[in-house]
């Protein structure tokens, strides 16, 4: 397993294990008879609402000026793909199973499983995302575009209806309505709301004669009205009215019914979401029951089941009301008799939270076609016209010099891959091979990286060009590239390469090649006037240090051995590397000191024995 996997790993059972807490406490705080004053509202939201539609807009909003607004949407919609598609099977999954989870969970609980996707959002961030796509919908960009359109179209269709139909139905029962002035209910609603521990002037209550059933009608605190029918009712009755509807504003669900509005606008083109949505607003309305018949006794229950029964009105927009659908009113009156021996339903959620995160975005839809030379170079440039002045690869296991064997047969590789932009993001394994091409040419210069099937182009220099990512569509040969390269470890006879080391320090630095101690090539003892000319002078480190982060140009064969000795040449102390807790940090014990750095370098070719020396002294000390 990768880093990256273990670190969504934990990060996502982290989650999970907060998701189980919230639920259940939540729903301990609502089953308490009594609540103190000093502790906060009663009844508490399921989850932080609208987080991944607010994550989706924003990210079109900041990335528009950077890309462009319709490059921006073809990315965030080839992003929210997977997303979508993942909720799509998830709420599919969910609804075979909501039978069996509403007889052994708490409402309460199955009423949040369907707003569990709105943190699906984590899996975009950092190393919290897949390493890799395991499946890759490819299609051209001239489809891609058009279903860009086409979806648009529905999205807004589908958004723009059900928002107006919420304003209209809105206008059309606050038309006619009246704030409350009757002091009995005004009594009752100033009990319900102490007993939620929240102020009694927080929302409005109103009358209407536009509606039969009572309903909460409004978004936002200030235009949410509690609005009752214009008929009598008891004190009883009025008092698990208003509880019932000040259950569902406590717990947003005007926004989390706004919530299930956008991921069925955002997949309006599968009826399975249309269906989820009409159930997921059936276990909100079966989590308030649920929460209002709380230690209620069998009269309160009966009487309560009455009231479903002769309030009849409708639910149109983000509205919550008391009335119940034809199709939900059977069960949900099951529900009310009686009463229900279940689990809180915490731990279903967490592991149900676990896997949807886990297993999201490994599906992501590629678009597009492209070729490398077109992304990697301006003007109409290609290899042709381009010079190979830099490489570097994970292909072999020492990181010294590379050349290309040959560079026509690389380009010409390059130059059949076909590319597709990807949407999602991945963090490749570092396991999986990489290599990085430098290219220039006379109007720019680019940096190609390939890590396993990822492409990206990296303009360098003053350009106003930007990086770009691309999937390569077919399998990359890395075996036929490696043969196009050569790698020097240490050195070649041609090319002299000697290791070097840098010391990094709170007030010094030194990058310096060090002393030959002994040189073989081919078993062969070489003499060092035969490799390179060394004329390196000692380092000078200030007395102030106390500790070195050290770094070699290539990986020492052994690890590495340092002696100390004062000025004079006496032997102080002698350590390796492998006697330190961390053997990137070299500690400074001895001031006024020489420290000879050794380390051994080899390939299959080659090996160098190096010394690497400087002294930790005050500026003047002879």
């Amino acid at each position: 397993m990768t880093k990256y996997f273990l670190f969504r790993l934990g990060m996502f059972s982290l989650v999970s294990i907060l998701l189980a807490w919230v639920l259940f406490s939540r729903t301990r705080r609502d089953k308490a008879m009594v609540q103190d004053e000093g502790s906060g509202q009663r009844y508490l939201p399921f989850l932080s609402t609208l987080l991944l539609p607010g994550f989706f807009i924003g990210l079109t909003v900041v990335a528009a000026p950077y890309y462009g607004l319709w490059e921006s949407l073809e990315q965030v919609l080839a992003l929210s793909f997977g997303i979508f598609l993942h909720i799509s099977v998830y709420y599919l999954v969910l609804m075979l199973f909501l039978p069996t989870l509403r007889r052994r969970i708490s409402s309460r609980a199955c009423a949040m499983l369907w707003l569990i996707p709105n943190y699906l959002y984590l899996g975009t961030y950092g190393s919290m995302v897949p390493s890799r796509p395991l499946w890759v919908i490819s299609v051209s960009q001239r489809l891609f575009s058009g279903l860009v359109l086409l979806w648009l179209i529905g999205f807004f269709s589908v958004l723009l209806w059900t928002i107006s139909n919420h304003l209209i139905f809105r206008r059309r029962i606050l038309r006619s309505a009246n704030p409350v002035t009757d002091s009995r209910v005004l009594s009752l609603w100033q009990a319900e709301a102490a007993a939620a521990n929240i102020p009694d002037s927080r929302y409005k209550l109103v009358t209407s004669s536009a509606t039969a059933t009572p309903m909460s009608i409004g978004l936002f605190r200030k235009t949410i009205r509690i609005v009752l029918p214009d008929r009598p009712y008891t004190d009883v009755e009025l008092s698990l009215i208003l509880r019932h509807e000040l259950v569902h504003l406590c717990r947003e669900d005007s926004a989390n019914k706004l919530f299930l509005t956008f991921c069925t606008a955002v997949c309006w083109f599968n009826p399975l979401m249309w269906i989820a949505m009409r159930k997921s607003a059936e276990d909100l309305e079966l989590s308030c029951d649920e929460t209002v018949l709380l230690n209620a006794g069998e009269e309160t229950r009966s009487l309560y089941a009455s009231l479903l029964l002769k309030t009849a009105g409708e639910n149109r927009g983000i509205t919550t009301c008391l009335s119940a659908s034809a199709g939900a009113l059977r069960y949900r009156l099951g529900q009310v008799i009686k009463k229900r021996t279940v689990t809180s339903g915490a731990l279903t959620a967490a592991v149900i939270f676990f896997l949807l995160s886990m297993t999201s975005g490994y599906v992501t839809l590629a678009f597009g076609d492209y070729r490398v030379e077109e992304v990697l170079f301006e003007d109409g440039a290609g290899f042709d016209d381009a010079t190979l002045y830099g490489i570097n690869t994970s292909l072999f296991e020492h990181n010294g010099f590379l050349q290309c064997r040959d560079e026509e047969a690389l380009c010409a590789y390059l130059s059949e891959l076909s590319l597709v932009k990807l949407g999602g993001a991945y963090a490749e394994p570092e396991e999986i091979p990489q290599l990085l091409l430098f290219f220039d040419t006379e109007t720019c210069s680019a940096a190609l990286r390939m890590e396993g099937q990822a492409l990206t182009v990296i303009p360098l220099g003053k350009t106003d060009r930007k990086s770009a990512q691309y999937y390569i569509q077919e399998a990359v040969d890395w075996d036929y590239l490696s043969s196009l390269l050569l790698t020097y470890s240490i050195q070649d006879e041609n090319l002299p390469f000697p290791p070097k080391i840098t010391l990094f320090g709170d007030h010094s630095y030194m990058d310096f090649t060090g002393q030959v101690v002994q040189y073989s090539r081919n078993g062969q003892s070489q003499p060092r006037e035969s490799w390179w000319d060394d004329d390196d002078a000692p380092g000078f480190v200030d007395l102030q240090e106390t500790a070195l982060r050290i770094d070699f140009s290539h990986t020492p064969k052994d690890g590495y051995r340092v002696e100390v000795t004062d000025l004079e040449g006496t032997i102080l102390d002698s350590f390796s590397s492998r006697d330190l807790t961390d053997p990137g940090i070299l500690p400074l014990d001895y001031p006024n000191a020489c420290y000879t750095v050794f380390a051994s370098f080899a390939d299959e070719r080659s090996s160098i024995d190096m010394a690497f020396t400087f002294t930790l002294e005050s500026p003047g000390t002879s």
